[in-house]
């Protein structure tokens, strides 16, 4: 069952198929050796403490999280590693996962994450339930830790979970249309249900229905449809479903020319066989900062007035981390 969040206007990078993939070798164990705990109080670290903490936790901290189109290994790591030298005098190494191996294993190991090797645990917001029934995650704001968390006290409430066990951090993880101005006419595309224009015919490259991306796409459709008084019901009821999957079937189906993944969407709106690309709003993004699109400037974001359906990346700390004040830091 996906979960997920249909909100107005433009909301909150998905993964890509690569992330994936399998067969890496898994995150060493990072259990504690020389390592002082942090005993909880309700009295905040100071500075001198953070930083005896940060040198006596090792040096390191290890993410699981996407690799962000390179992120993981060429930008972040070496940022992070300046920031903390300049800040505390301690440079701090990241061990980064991009491939969700060491959570899967702590799974299959009914083990927590942080017995595999993570610090912190980075991916979309429709994981929290799960986290929370597996005990993974710990609150991020403990009094102790608030000369760590610097940051907490700017964020907007709504971007908080509920018991203050992760944070929403990226605002891209939304799925809606860019189009090429040069194949499609932007400007009669409204609402998702004018993807329904027989003019579009085989300009549209989507993911399929199967797939969670799939779904939050239709599930945006669907909620248009019943705004519109096209479907009747609720958005979450099976007979509303089905309406809209009718409806799908009869008048946007014909327009898709092709269920893809993201990579090929990425080679087709480049070559101009496709006109539309429903995708994340970060590949949106990307696509937008492309050197092609620099060159002929034709891509165009579109942002339903209906809503779009998102997934938004949230940032946790793992339960029981060696490491809980490194992981802060990296979090905030």
């Amino acid at each position: 069952m996906v979960v997920s969040v249909i909100v107005a206007g433009c909301a909150g990078s998905s993964p890509s198929a690569s992330a994936l993939a399998t067969g890496t070798t898994p995150l060493p164990s990072t259990a504690p050796s020389a390592a002082v705990s942090v005993a909880p109080s309700s009295v905040a670290l100071s500075k001198d403490q953070i930083i005896a903490a940060l040198k006596s936790e090792g040096g390191k901290v290890s993410l699981s999280s996407w690799d962000f189109g390179g992120l993981s290994a060429d930008i972040l790591p070496a940022q992070f590693k300046a920031y903390t030298q300049a800040t505390y005098g301690v440079p701090i190494d990241v061990s980064w996962d991009s491939t969700g191996t060491a959570l899967q294993q702590a799974e299959q190991a009914n083990k927590l994450p942080s017995q595999v090797g993570l610090d912190v645990i980075d991916n979309e917001e429709d994981h929290n339930p799960k986290y929370a029934q597996l005990g993974w995650v710990e609150k991020m704001n403990l009094p102790e830790y608030a000369n760590v968390m610097t940051n907490w006290d700017k964020i907007d409430p709504a971007y908080i979970n509920a018991d203050a066990t992760g944070v929403v951090y990226q605002g891209f993880e939304w799925l809606a249309p860019v189009a090429r101005k040069d194949k499609v006419d932007v400007s009669a595309i409204k609402d998702w249900t004018d993807l329904a224009n027989p003019a579009l015919k085989g300009k549209i490259l989507m993911y399929t229905l199967d797939n969670d991306r799939g779904q939050l796409t239709f599930y945006a459709i669907l909620k248009s449809l019943i705004k519109q008084g096209i479907v009747t019901g609720d958005l979450w009821t099976e007979d509303a479903v089905k309406q809209g999957l009718v409806w799908f079937k009869k008048n946007i189906e014909q327009n898709v020319l092709k269920y893809v993944d993201t990579d090929e969407m990425r080679t087709k709106m480049q070559s101009g066989e496709a006109g539309i690309s429903i995708t994340w709003g970060s590949y949106v993004r990307e696509l937008m900062a492309s050197d092609w699109n620099k060159r002929d400037n034709v891509l165009v974001p579109i942002y339903p007035s209906s809503g779009v359906s998102a997934d938004r990346e949230t940032v946790r700390i793992a339960k029981g981390t060696p490491h809980p004040v490194t992981a802060r830091v990296l979090a905030n």
